[in-house]
């Protein structure tokens, strides 16, 4: 008896009145304005510390989408901008229509499971990561038929990894981008590309010289091109501040150089004991300067990525660049030109996926 061969799955596109329908729904059910936002993994290290969480290793290069199971209507794929979508063909329980939307990846003739958003017209986006995938659970065994010659794809569930595991899965050829779920509910998922890795192994596998610390190399910290610290009052020193770093070491002292910043800092610093400042490096004094105020929410850099001067040369040079600053303010008042680093919105820990 002749074997049944997959129907081809021919894609139908979502018609625009029907998207914009779904797009509604959506803004009530998910819990942010994307499915996942980029990760600066050199600038990582208090998220990853402070969350509990699991990776997803994504094989497929496509970013992942909303699958909608709504009344009446036929079973959709949407990508995460919501302005393209794609009708499914799958086999699943009828009481899903009541309105379920699942987050998975469709990527050629895959689609995985990756978590659920609403489940039988609830919402679940105040739930535990963990809840939420028991659900996805609970589909996968239970109410679809997973049969590539009814779908005319293969159904997947999202296989889970232990934060632990990521230096293993980013020296893997065929993972393309790791996600990182945290457990606690209505939290930012992240994820990092892995193509650059991917294309470093590639070369290196050419040139027969396949090193780990080649294909570890793209994700080595680097030096960020302007670094934050907490700043806090000094008792009779006026434009002169502590500097701590995101793990409480003493940076030195660091002085101002411009009375707009000067009046700016000291009126922060009013409202709150400590103030998260940009500094620059004075080759000059050899200490740091502040040079403005970050404006948004910003990672606050650890000590080793700073220079820390001996305790009498940052003293002195501090105060002759403090002096400096009160003398020629006193000589002349010249107009004072906004600093281009006041305007600057600081170090994101990441950035919504385009």
């Amino acid at each position: 008896m002749a074997q049944r061969k997959p129907i081809s799955q021919q894609v139908k596109r979502v018609p625009p009145a029907l998207l914009d329908a779904a797009k509604r729904v959506l803004e009530r059910s998910v819990p942010n304005s994307a499915i996942r936002h980029s990760l600066y993994i050199e600038k990582s290290e208090p998220f990853l510390s402070t969350e509990k969480m699991v990776l997803i290793a994504n094989e497929g290069r496509t970013d992942p989408g909303y699958i909608c199971f709504f009344p009446q209507q036929p079973i959709m794929f949407i990508n995460s901008r919501v302005d393209q979508g794609v009708f499914l063909r799958l086999r699943v329980d009828t009481s899903l229509f009541q309105g379920t939307v699942f987050i998975g990846t469709l990527d050629g003739g895959n689609l995985v499971f990756e978590d659920c958003y609403a489940w039988r017209g609830k919402s679940v986006a105040d739930q535990s990561f963990s809840k939420r995938f028991s659900l996805l659970n609970t589909f996968y065994h239970s109410l679809c038929v997973r049969d590539e010659r009814i779908s005319g794809v293969k159904i997947h569930l999202a296989k889970l990894h232990a934060l632990a595991e990521f230096p293993v899965l980013i020296l893997k050829d065929e993972f393309w981008s790791i996600d990182f779920v945290p457990e606690a509910p209505q939290r930012r998922r992240f994820f990092h590309k892995l193509h650059i890795q991917g294309q470093v192994q590639m070369q290196s596998q050419t040139q027969g010289q396949v090193q780990p610390a080649t294909t570890a190399k793209p994700i080595v910290e680097e030096k960020p091109t302007q670094l934050v610290a907490i700043a806090k009052n000094i008792q009779g020193l006026p434009d002169t501040y502590d500097l701590f770093s995101y793990d409480k070491v003493h940076i030195g002292e660091a002085a101002i150089q411009s009375d707009q910043m000067s009046s700016q800092v000291r009126l922060a610093i009013k409202k709150n004991s400590s103030l998260p400042v940009f500094v620059d490096w004075n080759e000059e004094f050899e200490c740091y300067e502040i040079s403005g105020i970050p404006l948004e929410k910003v990672l606050i850099h650890k000590a080793y990525l700073f220079k820390i001067a001996t305790t009498a040369t940052a003293a002195t040079n501090v105060a002759v660049v403090a002096n400096a600053t009160v003398k020629t303010a006193e000589v002349a008042r010249q107009p004072v030109q906004k600093s281009r680093e006041v305007v600057r919105s600081g170090v994101w820990l990441g950035t919504e996926e385009d």
